[in-house]
Protein backbone atom coordinates (compact mmCIF):
# COMPACT_ATOMS: atom_id res chain seq x y z
CA UNK A 1 0.00 0.00 0.00
CA UNK A 2 1.27 3.25 -0.80
CA UNK A 3 1.79 6.37 2.12
CA UNK A 4 0.79 9.25 0.19
CA UNK A 5 2.44 12.59 0.38
CA UNK A 6 -0.12 14.87 -1.67
CA UNK A 7 1.64 17.80 -2.88
CA UNK A 8 -1.37 20.29 -1.72
CA UNK A 9 -2.36 23.14 -3.59
CA UNK A 10 -5.33 25.62 -2.42
CA UNK A 11 -7.48 26.90 -5.50
CA UNK A 12 -10.75 29.02 -6.47
CA UNK A 13 -13.88 27.45 -7.42
CA UNK A 14 -12.98 28.20 -11.33
CA UNK A 15 -9.95 25.99 -11.19
CA UNK A 16 -12.11 23.29 -9.35
CA UNK A 17 -14.51 23.35 -12.34
CA UNK A 18 -11.92 23.92 -15.24
CA UNK A 19 -10.39 20.58 -13.31
CA UNK A 20 -13.37 18.89 -13.66
CA UNK A 21 -14.70 19.50 -17.12
CA UNK A 22 -11.67 17.43 -17.83
CA UNK A 23 -12.74 14.68 -15.85
CA UNK A 24 -15.03 11.66 -16.99
CA UNK A 25 -17.76 10.26 -15.48
CA UNK A 26 -17.51 6.79 -14.91
CA UNK A 27 -20.66 4.31 -13.40
CA UNK A 28 -18.84 4.68 -10.21
CA UNK A 29 -21.35 6.17 -7.92
CA UNK A 30 -20.59 7.14 -4.43
CA UNK A 31 -22.60 8.72 -2.39
CA UNK A 32 -23.82 9.96 1.06
CA UNK A 33 -27.02 10.95 3.19
CA UNK A 34 -27.18 14.64 4.43
CA UNK A 35 -30.42 14.06 5.50
CA UNK A 36 -30.09 10.78 7.96
CA UNK A 37 -30.72 12.79 10.89
CA UNK A 38 -34.05 14.32 9.80
CA UNK A 39 -37.19 13.80 10.11
CA UNK A 40 -38.80 12.61 7.14
CA UNK A 41 -41.02 14.74 5.07
CA UNK A 42 -43.39 11.96 4.83
CA UNK A 43 -43.59 11.47 8.46
CA UNK A 44 -44.88 15.46 8.62
CA UNK A 45 -47.58 14.54 6.29
CA UNK A 46 -49.01 12.28 8.05
CA UNK A 47 -49.07 14.31 11.42
CA UNK A 48 -50.92 16.55 8.84
CA UNK A 49 -53.34 14.53 8.11
CA UNK A 50 -54.00 12.95 11.42
CA UNK A 51 -54.37 16.79 12.56
CA UNK A 52 -57.11 17.37 9.82
CA UNK A 53 -58.61 14.07 10.80
CA UNK A 54 -59.12 15.30 14.32
CA UNK A 55 -60.55 18.62 13.43
CA UNK A 56 -61.52 21.80 15.10
CA UNK A 57 -58.99 25.12 15.68
CA UNK A 58 -56.30 23.64 16.66
CA UNK A 59 -56.16 20.69 14.66
CA UNK A 60 -56.68 23.00 11.51
CA UNK A 61 -54.17 25.14 12.57
CA UNK A 62 -51.39 22.37 13.14
CA UNK A 63 -52.64 20.95 9.63
CA UNK A 64 -51.56 23.80 7.75
CA UNK A 65 -48.32 24.35 10.01
CA UNK A 66 -46.79 20.39 9.58
CA UNK A 67 -47.78 20.41 5.41
CA UNK A 68 -45.76 23.78 5.32
CA UNK A 69 -42.93 21.83 7.55
CA UNK A 70 -43.36 18.59 4.97
CA UNK A 71 -42.57 20.65 1.59
CA UNK A 72 -40.15 22.85 3.41
CA UNK A 73 -38.59 19.43 4.57
CA UNK A 74 -38.38 18.14 1.01
CA UNK A 75 -37.02 21.34 -0.75
CA UNK A 76 -34.22 21.66 2.00
CA UNK A 77 -33.69 18.07 1.45
CA UNK A 78 -33.18 18.87 -2.10
CA UNK A 79 -30.80 21.63 -1.74
CA UNK A 80 -28.49 19.60 0.74
CA UNK A 81 -28.23 16.26 -1.41
CA UNK A 82 -27.35 18.95 -4.48
CA UNK A 83 -24.95 20.44 -2.20
CA UNK A 84 -26.71 23.76 -1.64
CA UNK A 85 -26.65 23.19 2.04
CA UNK A 86 -24.52 26.37 2.88
CA UNK A 87 -27.48 28.31 1.46
CA UNK A 88 -30.78 26.87 3.66
CA UNK A 89 -30.72 29.97 5.23
CA UNK A 90 -31.74 32.13 2.44
CA UNK A 91 -35.46 32.65 1.77
CA UNK A 92 -37.99 31.09 -0.37
CA UNK A 93 -37.21 33.60 -3.73
CA UNK A 94 -33.69 32.27 -3.33
CA UNK A 95 -34.33 29.25 -3.21
CA UNK A 96 -37.46 28.44 -5.72
CA UNK A 97 -34.58 29.84 -7.93
CA UNK A 98 -32.18 26.96 -7.10
CA UNK A 99 -34.93 24.49 -7.25
CA UNK A 100 -36.17 25.87 -10.82
CA UNK A 101 -32.38 24.77 -12.07
CA UNK A 102 -32.40 21.51 -10.86
CA UNK A 103 -36.19 20.81 -12.46
CA UNK A 104 -37.85 20.60 -9.51
CA UNK A 105 -41.64 20.99 -10.18
CA UNK A 106 -44.60 22.61 -8.36
CA UNK A 107 -42.21 26.13 -7.22
CA UNK A 108 -45.51 28.59 -7.67
CA UNK A 109 -47.87 26.75 -6.43
CA UNK A 110 -46.71 25.92 -2.96
CA UNK A 111 -45.96 29.49 -2.13
CA UNK A 112 -49.41 30.58 -3.07
CA UNK A 113 -51.25 27.69 -1.29
CA UNK A 114 -48.95 26.10 1.41
CA UNK A 115 -45.88 28.79 2.42
CA UNK A 116 -47.26 31.86 1.93
CA UNK A 117 -51.37 31.20 3.47
CA UNK A 118 -49.16 29.77 6.64
CA UNK A 119 -47.33 32.33 6.66
CA UNK A 120 -49.78 35.00 6.86
CA UNK A 121 -51.48 33.21 9.50
CA UNK A 122 -48.62 32.95 11.64
CA UNK A 123 -47.87 36.85 11.11
CA UNK A 124 -51.07 37.88 11.47
CA UNK A 125 -52.08 35.86 14.64
CA UNK A 126 -54.95 34.36 12.61
CA UNK A 127 -56.76 31.10 13.14
CA UNK A 128 -56.48 28.76 10.28
CA UNK A 129 -59.68 27.57 8.58
CA UNK A 130 -60.79 24.02 7.14
CA UNK A 131 -60.44 24.85 3.87
CA UNK A 132 -56.48 26.22 4.30
CA UNK A 133 -55.38 23.58 6.02
CA UNK A 134 -57.17 21.18 3.65
CA UNK A 135 -55.88 22.66 0.44
CA UNK A 136 -52.27 23.27 1.93
CA UNK A 137 -52.39 19.58 2.87
CA UNK A 138 -53.21 18.25 -0.65
CA UNK A 139 -50.88 20.23 -2.12
CA UNK A 140 -47.71 18.92 0.09
CA UNK A 141 -49.35 15.50 -0.40
CA UNK A 142 -49.40 16.17 -4.72
CA UNK A 143 -45.81 18.03 -4.12
CA UNK A 144 -44.37 15.12 -2.02
CA UNK A 145 -45.68 12.79 -4.31
CA UNK A 146 -44.17 14.18 -7.88
CA UNK A 147 -40.95 14.58 -6.02
CA UNK A 148 -40.14 11.56 -3.49
CA UNK A 149 -38.32 9.51 -6.34
CA UNK A 150 -35.86 12.60 -7.50
CA UNK A 151 -35.93 13.48 -3.34
CA UNK A 152 -34.49 10.61 -2.19
CA UNK A 153 -31.67 10.54 -4.60
CA UNK A 154 -28.43 10.86 -1.88
CA UNK A 155 -26.20 13.31 -2.76
CA UNK A 156 -23.18 12.36 -5.50
CA UNK A 157 -19.45 12.86 -3.85
CA UNK A 158 -17.24 11.61 -6.73
CA UNK A 159 -16.74 12.26 -9.97
CA UNK A 160 -14.89 9.86 -12.09
CA UNK A 161 -13.97 7.96 -9.67
CA UNK A 162 -11.48 4.92 -10.71
CA UNK A 163 -10.23 3.20 -7.26
CA UNK A 164 -11.37 0.19 -5.83
CA UNK A 165 -13.22 0.15 -2.55
CA UNK A 166 -13.72 -3.19 -0.65
CA UNK A 167 -15.50 -3.55 2.59
CA UNK A 168 -15.47 -5.93 5.67
CA UNK A 169 -18.69 -5.62 7.76
CA UNK A 170 -19.50 -8.18 10.53
CA UNK A 171 -22.41 -7.83 13.03
CA UNK A 172 -22.01 -11.08 15.24
CA UNK A 173 -22.06 -9.49 18.82
CA UNK A 174 -18.71 -8.72 20.04
CA UNK A 175 -16.94 -9.15 16.93
CA UNK A 176 -18.85 -5.79 15.26
CA UNK A 177 -16.73 -3.78 12.76
CA UNK A 178 -17.09 -2.14 9.30
CA UNK A 179 -13.97 -1.94 7.59
CA UNK A 180 -13.32 0.38 4.70
CA UNK A 181 -10.00 -0.46 2.21
CA UNK A 182 -8.85 1.76 -0.55
CA UNK A 183 -6.76 0.47 -3.65
CA UNK A 184 -5.24 3.78 -5.19
CA UNK A 185 -1.88 3.51 -7.32
CA UNK A 186 -0.83 6.22 -9.29
CA UNK A 187 -1.74 4.39 -12.32
CA UNK A 188 -5.30 6.08 -11.54
CA UNK A 189 -6.98 8.44 -13.33
CA UNK A 190 -7.66 11.78 -11.55
CA UNK A 191 -11.11 12.49 -9.76
CA UNK A 192 -12.89 14.38 -7.66
CA UNK A 193 -14.10 13.63 -4.48
CA UNK A 194 -16.50 15.93 -2.01
CA UNK A 195 -15.35 15.07 1.77
CA UNK A 196 -15.86 17.15 4.77
CA UNK A 197 -19.79 16.67 5.64
CA UNK A 198 -20.93 17.68 7.44
CA UNK A 199 -19.32 20.41 9.20
CA UNK A 200 -16.80 22.04 6.40
CA UNK A 201 -16.94 20.13 3.35
CA UNK A 202 -14.15 20.43 0.76
CA UNK A 203 -14.13 19.70 -3.06
CA UNK A 204 -10.68 17.67 -3.83
CA UNK A 205 -9.40 17.50 -7.18
CA UNK A 206 -7.02 14.39 -6.76
CA UNK A 207 -4.42 13.49 -9.24
CA UNK A 208 -2.09 10.28 -8.55
CA UNK A 209 0.03 10.60 -11.46
CA UNK A 210 1.33 13.53 -9.59
CA UNK A 211 0.72 12.82 -6.55
CA UNK A 212 -1.11 16.19 -6.30
CA UNK A 213 -4.49 17.22 -4.25
CA UNK A 214 -6.23 20.46 -5.23
CA UNK A 215 -8.66 21.55 -2.60
CA UNK A 216 -11.49 24.13 -2.42
CA UNK A 217 -13.91 24.70 0.79
CA UNK A 218 -17.39 23.96 -0.90
CA UNK A 219 -18.45 27.11 1.07
CA UNK A 220 -16.35 29.54 -1.05
CA UNK A 221 -18.41 28.45 -3.94
CA UNK A 222 -21.20 30.60 -5.64
CA UNK A 223 -25.07 28.95 -6.04
CA UNK A 224 -23.94 28.67 -9.73
CA UNK A 225 -21.18 27.28 -9.57
CA UNK A 226 -22.45 24.50 -7.32
CA UNK A 227 -25.20 23.76 -9.57
CA UNK A 228 -22.65 23.53 -12.37
CA UNK A 229 -20.51 21.63 -10.22
CA UNK A 230 -23.82 19.17 -9.17
CA UNK A 231 -24.75 18.73 -12.95
CA UNK A 232 -21.41 16.90 -13.37
CA UNK A 233 -21.59 14.76 -10.16
CA UNK A 234 -24.53 13.33 -11.31
CA UNK A 235 -23.67 12.97 -14.91
CA UNK A 236 -22.92 9.42 -13.18
CA UNK A 237 -26.68 8.16 -12.86
CA UNK A 238 -27.08 8.23 -16.01
CA UNK A 239 -25.49 4.92 -16.73
CA UNK A 240 -27.68 2.16 -16.89
CA UNK A 241 -24.87 -0.36 -15.34
CA UNK A 242 -23.10 1.12 -12.08
CA UNK A 243 -21.33 0.28 -9.32
CA UNK A 244 -22.87 2.35 -6.01
CA UNK A 245 -21.07 2.78 -2.45
CA UNK A 246 -22.76 4.61 0.24
CA UNK A 247 -20.51 6.44 2.63
CA UNK A 248 -21.35 7.64 6.29
CA UNK A 249 -19.17 10.47 7.57
CA UNK A 250 -16.96 8.02 9.61
CA UNK A 251 -15.98 5.70 6.47
CA UNK A 252 -15.66 9.02 4.31
CA UNK A 253 -13.15 9.87 7.30
CA UNK A 254 -11.42 6.52 7.30
CA UNK A 255 -10.93 6.93 3.63
CA UNK A 256 -9.89 10.34 4.02
CA UNK A 257 -6.87 8.86 6.91
CA UNK A 258 -5.91 5.86 4.48
CA UNK A 259 -5.02 7.77 1.73
CA UNK A 260 -3.78 10.66 3.78
CA UNK A 261 -6.32 13.53 1.90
Amino acid sequence: MITWTWKREKVVPDDVLDAARTISATNNRITMDLTWGWVPARRYLEWACAALQRGGEDGWDTASSLAKRAVCRQIDGFLVHNHLGSFLGRNYKDKAGYLAELKVPGLTLLKDLVIDPRNEIEHSYELATEEQARRARDVAELFLGATDIQASTPAIVALGWNANISESICTAPGKEHHILKIHLTKSNSPMLLISGYPDGPEVMVIIPQEETLRACPLKDFKSEQVITLNNMLRECLKSESYSSRSLSAALMKAMKEQLNL
